[in-house]
């Protein structure tokens, strides 16, 4: 049962090398040890937080908050120049407060947060997620690159929230949500954060480094932004952007 779960946890944590991956899912015998059972294990497990596996995957199981505030805290202290590739929670049927006591606890540490992070299919999924997840976005030393979270509409409201961060933010390469709901009001705010139109220094400066925002409906310039900014030399692309916004039509 649970204390078998404690036990493995320790035994691992013991081990000098740094696991690889750590994944567990629905088809995993220890699934009904969960919550508990994940709880033992952290404690155990993680409590070595420089031994932390560099992808870890809880996929289809229930993780809740004591779990989240674990993970977090643990994620916070370590002391690794690089944070992990991946925290991938699908389906992990989470609440609101658990994840915010994840987000609360890496706040102090945005250079710890998750390369990536996967969370889509939980219910609740409420817009203060977004919110505190925009927070941790607008840190200079965030390193997170790719946020998914498929099933969160967003609102004109929320989307100019999480566009104000990412409008600085040179790491982020995907940040996929549900964007049915959002208006040409909302995608203004996100041409704005990829091209800001204000000045040639504000265009210069704009997010280069994006190349993925909500589902396959969105605007043309929003699409022509994204894939401009697949090139990889930035310099390039922010020279683009300016000729494109201020000076274009001294050539038609």
């Amino acid at each position: 049962g649970g204390e078998g779960f404690r036990v493995l946890g320790a035994a691992l944590a013991r081990q000098e090398r740094t696991l690889k991956m750590l994944s567990i899912g629905p088809s995993c015998d220890i699934i009904p040890m969960f919550p508990r059972g994940l709880i033992l294990f952290a404690k155990e497990f993680l409590s070595n937080p420089n031994i932390f596996p560099e992808k870890v995957i809880f996929t289809g199981i229930r993780v809740d908050l004591d779990a989240f505030r674990i993970l977090g805290n643990v994620l916070s202290s370590r002391t690794s120049a690089s944070p992990i590739e991946l925290l991938d929670m699908r389906h992990a049927s989470f609440t609101r407060n658990g994840f915010l006591a994840f987000i609360n606890a890496l706040e102090g540490s945005p250079g710890q947060t998750p390369k990536v992070l996967h969370i889509s299919k939980n219910e609740p999924e409420h817009i203060t997620t977004i919110f505190a997840i925009s927070d941790i976005v607008r840190k200079p030393n965030c390193s997170l690159e790719k946020f998914w979270m498929r099933s969160l509409s967003l609102d004109d409201d929320s989307v100019a929230h999480i566009a104000n961060s990412l409008s600085k933010n040179e790491k982020i390469l995907e940040f996929t949500v549900n964007t049915d709901e959002i208006s040409i009001t909302g995608w203004d705010h996100v041409a704005n954060a990829l091209c800001d139109t204000t000045t040639i220094a504000s265009t210069y400066t704009s997010n280069h480094t994006l190349v993925d925002f909500g589902g396959w409906q969105r605007p043309t310039k929003i699409s022509w932004y994204l894939e401009l900014n697949k090139n990889p030399d930035k310099t390039m692309v922010a020279r683009i952007k300016v000729i494109d916004c201020h000076f274009a039509r001294n050539f038609e």
